[in-house]
């Protein structure tokens, strides 16, 4: 053991990145602890308790907590630099992937906010909720973004497994490219053909 550091009422949430550690404890606060010596680098009073993953880019550090509000605080000293309110309960925290911070929720739809300014960037949606026991895992790819996540229906017992992907769009061909004309036979006129 290199280091042990105390944090009042427990340790609900952490991350580890770039030389620091990142806390959320049931205190109601936010901690940056330096990686080799656990010493408190800095703190930030959030008034709920953090819970789940915290995902770390740079600049920022990004959190949720329960009061339903996700953070985005400067990594290298605490400073507020954004929240952004949900109308649902997220679970498991935050994933970055991109510029695009994903927020698992009881629901249906699967939330992405814009990592710059907290505004919605959309939602994925599924065919039921996300299982509150098994987060979202989330690829950032060159392709897009892929998501898998478990949805169902709690009360019924019933899971899958659900897969979420960018599709390729087929590409346009311009008409004067087109060697035959779809749906022709369809569209001649019988008088014609005779």
């Amino acid at each position: 053991v290199a280091w042990e550091q105390f944090l009042k009422d427990g340790v609900s949430a952490i991350a580890a990145y770039g030389g620091r550690v990142y806390a959320g404890a049931g205190d109601k606060q936010f901690y940056c602890l330096d990686g080799r010596s656990g010493k408190e680098q800095w703190r930030r009073r959030i008034g709920s308790i953090p819970t789940g993953r915290i995902a770390v880019d740079e600049q920022h550090v990004y959190f949720t907590a329960l009061d339903n509000v996700i953070y985005a605080l400067d990594r290298s000293n605490g400073n507020q630099r954004g929240t952004t309110s949900l109308r649902r309960r997220p679970i498991a925290g935050v994933v970055l992937a991109g510029h695009v911070v994903f927020v698992p929720s009881i629901a249906s739809q699967f939330f992405m906010f814009y990592d710059r300014d907290g505004r919605p960037s959309g939602a994925i949606e599924l065919p039921s909720d996300i299982a509150r026991d098994a987060p979202p895992d989330v690829h950032d790819t060159p392709a897009g973004v892929n998501v898998f996540a478990v949805t169902g229906v709690a009360l019924a017992d019933e899971w899958k497994l659900t897969y979420a992907a960018p599709v390729d769009e087929s590409s346009i061909v311009p008409f004067a490219e087109l060697t035959a004309m779809p749906g022709l036979p369809f569209l001649t006129d019988p008088r014609l053909e005779t």
